[in-house]
C-alpha cells in the first residue's frame, strides 16, 4: 500500500478511469484533490493493465510512451504537472521533459539511468529473467495484463534489449546535452544497492540536469519506494509542496 500524505492507494485495487490513448487502453488511478496535480508512471506502459493483446515490438520505444503520456496529460486539462517516474517511467518523464517542458512543473526520479556502463550489465541480465524477480510481484503483473509467463517475458526481454541499444556504449556529450534541456527543479533519489539506476549514474544525472537535487537513501535497492516508504513519500511530498 503506497501512500502519499493523507491519500492512500491500494495497487491492488481496482482502476477509477480508462482511456484510449492512440490505439492503446490506458488504466489509471485518480486520486486526491488541491493545486498541486502530480503524475505518476511507474515503468513502460504495458503493466497493471494498459496493454493490449501483444504490444508490437515497433512500439518498444520510450519515445511511443512520450508520446502516449504527453497526450495523457494534455486530456486531462491541467497546465502544468509533477511528475513522478520510476526506472524505466523515470526515463520516460525525463524525455518527456525534455519534449513538452511546457506541461512540466516539477520533476522526481527514481531508479533511473543516464547511459548504460559495464557496472549495469549484470543487473541487466538479472532483470531479463523472470524467475530471479520477485515472484508476487510477477503473478500480480500476469493476473492485471490477463497475459501469460510466455508472453510477459518475450516482452520484458523485447524491453531490455532496447534499453541496451539504447543507453550502451552511446555517446555521452550527446546525452549530456539531452538533459541539459531539462530545467525544471528535478529531485533525483538513488539507493545505494541499486544496480540499474547506481549511485554513480545519480551523480551523473545530478551533474548534468540544471536545477537538480540529489539524495541518496543507504541501504535501499532499485525498489527503494518499497524498502523505505515512510522517508521516500516524506523526501517527494516535502519537495513537491515547497
Amino acid at each position: 500500500m503506497e501512500t502519499t500524505s493523507n491519500i492512500i492507494i491500494d495497487p491492488f485495487q481496482k482502476y477509477t478511469s480508462t482511456i484510449e490513448i492512440l490505439g492503446y487502453t490506458i488504466k489509471y488511478w485518480k486520486v486526491g484533490n488541491g493545486p498541486n496535480i502530480i503524475f505518476g508512471f511507474p515503468g513502460q506502459l504495458g503493466y497493471f493493465g494498459s496493454q493490449p493483446p501483444s504490444r508490437k515490438l515497433s512500439d518498444i520505444n520510450f519515445q511511443v510512451d512520450v508520446d502516449i503520456c504527453a497526450e495523457f496529460l494534455k486530456l486531462m486539462g491541467h497546465q502544468q504537472y509533477s511528475l513522478l517516474g520510476y526506472s524505466a517511467g523515470a526515463q520516460v518523464v525525463m524525455l518527456l521533459t525534455m519534449k513538452h517542458p511546457e506541461l512540466v512543473k516539477s520533476l522526481v526520479v527514481w531508479g533511473a539511468w543516464d547511459l548504460f556502463y559495464n557496472e549495469n550489465l549484470e543487473a541487466h541480465n538479472e532483470h531479463k529473467d523472470l524467475k530471479l524477480r520477485d515472484q508476487t510481484y510477477i503473478k500480480y503483473l500476469i493476473r492485471e495484463d490477463g497475459s501469460s509467463w510466455e508472453h510477459l517475458e518475450t516482452q520484458l526481454h523485447a524491453w531490455m534489449d532496447y534499453i541496451l541499444k539504447e543507453y550502451y556504449n552511446q555517446d555521452e556529450a550527446l546525452w549530456v546535452k539531452r538533459f541539459e534541456k531539462i530545467t525544471c527543479p528535478t529531485f533525483i533519489i538513488v539507493g545505494t544497492e541499486d544496480k540499474f539506476g547506481t549511485v554513480a549514474q545519480g551523480n551523473h544525472l545530478n551533474k548534468h540536469i540544471k536545477n537538480s537535487r540529489l539524495h541518496i537513501i543507504s541501504g535501499a535497492p532499485h525498489r527503494l519506494q518499497l524498502y523505505k516508504p515512510d522517508e521516500f513519500f516524506d523526501l517527494i511530498t516535502t519537495f513537491i509542496l515547497q
